[in-house]
């Protein structure tokens, strides 16, 4: 518990010695521009790269599982209600754990959940509906659990000056793809889509686990001085 309470007022000390540095250097007009504090730091460059990864997976997939709703099997309302019931309990579970496992286990925990989701309508050939509505609440809930963590998530991953930068360039790819997403729904057949939802998932949940974040900074240290 100390340590935990030593490490928090470490960290709330480390951000405000960088923030005076930087109005210091602001005055003297020696900040460096925004693109060369992303390009000249490989780890706020990998994120970038990791988080616009995130974003645009999440976006279309949200909106493509959403598009797609009115196509699978079973009783359109009962997955309709479904639907809905697992986003409003993704978007509250991901704000009351994201402080509690961190960003990469939520983001981990819920790509897994989407892919396992979309994958049993794949595989699944069955009418049940209540099998196929149980389907839509596994893809759905992960997929929005997601989607709400990279909101919430992008100040934890980025220095502060340049957050909402990291907000524009995500927000801006996400938007893009996610114009393509009714019309990736409405290809024929109906496994292509599916197909294309798992494929990104997939790759989001890769960069997920390549991102990098504070926890892994304070783990790798913990480690080191155990040693």
């Amino acid at each position: 518990m100390i340590k935990d309470s030593n490490s928090h007022v470490s960290k709330e000390l480390a951000q405000s010695m960088v923030s005076d540095k930087q109005e210091r250097l602001l005055g003297k007009g020696k900040l460096p521009s925004i693109t060369k504090q992303i390009i000249g730091n490989p780890i706020i460059f990998l994120n970038m790269i990791c988080m616009t990864v995130i974003w645009v997976s999440n976006s279309f997939g949200y909106y493509l599982i959403s598009y797609q709703l009115k196509y699978i099997k079973g009783d359109i309302y009962l997955n309709g209600i479904v639907s809905s019931v697992s986003e409003l309990a993704a978007d509250i579970l991901s704000i009351v754990f994201i402080s509690r496992i961190g960003i990469k286990m939520i983001f981990q925990l819920s790509f897994f959940t989407s892919f396992i989701g979309m994958l049993s309508f794949l595989i699944y050939k069955g009418d049940d509906k209540y099998m196929l509505a149980f389907f839509v609440l596994g893809t759905k809930f992960g997929i929005s659990c997601a989607f709400n963590t990279a909101y919430c998530g992008n100040n934890l991953v980025f220095p502060v000056t340049i957050v909402s930068t990291s907000y524009g360039i995500c927000n801006m790819f996400a938007r893009l793809s996610t114009i393509t997403a009714p019309y990736v729904a409405e290809i024929t057949p109906e496994w292509i889509p599916k197909a294309i939802f798992c494929t990104l998932i997939a790759t989001a949940f890769v960069a997920s686990c390549v991102l990098r974040t504070d926890d892994d900074e304070d783990n790798k240290k913990d480690h080191e001085n155990e040693k």
